[in-house]
């Protein structure tokens, strides 16, 4: 039995409005470029956990977002402060970690405590530790963040810790 043609006519017009639905509301609702993102100040871009290069992270893209930071460091190099520089450098360690890139994700860590200013070196020298599968190493840099004067940040990071302990061997993203 033949469909009238107006059936024929509606089922292109259901599929058409739900493609542009599917696809327009990604493309609506997905990251900003990469040109919107490099114009956004330090503390959109990298401290905020729903912005930046975390968008990217969120979705899976840890390769993307680690070169949308290396875009942002580049563009932005001459009006960042040194820890801001550090804080995009352990960024860029974490998602390359995140993307089973272990040379990468140690020299952006390494980079991160290099001028010394972070207040916690034994934080992301567990991270290294652990990607260089040290398990001794990652167990006397948790004592040294136990050792620490305890407060929430701290709590934080011995969790992380114990994620990376209790997850030991495996892939980063697992702990």
């Amino acid at each position: 039995m033949n469909k009238p043609w107006c059936f024929h006519e509606a089922r292109i017009i259901l599929a058409a409005t739900a493609l542009w639905l599917c696809c327009g509301s990604v493309a609506f609702a997905g990251p900003r470029t990469t040109n919107a993102l490099m114009q956004e100040s330090f503390q959109q871009f990298d401290q905020k956990l729903d912005t930046g290069w975390r968008v990217l992270q969120v979705q899976g893209d840890y390769v993307g977002a680690a070169n949308t930071m290396l875009d942002y460091l580049s563009m932005h190099t001459a009006t960042l402060k040194p820890w801001q520089k550090d804080s995009l450098a352990f960024h860029l360690g974490h998602v390359y970690a995140l993307a089973g890139k272990r040379d990468e994700a140690i020299y952006w860590f390494r980079k991160s405590i290099a001028g010394h200013r972070m207040d916690n070196p034994a934080y992301v020298n567990g991270f290294i530790d652990f990607l260089q599968n040290d398990k001794p190493a990652l167990l006397a840099d948790r004592s040294s963040i136990a050792a620490m004067h305890p407060s929430l940040a701290r709590a934080g990071d011995l969790r992380e810790m114990d994620a990376m302990l209790e997850y030991f061997g495996e892939p980063f993203e697992a702990a």
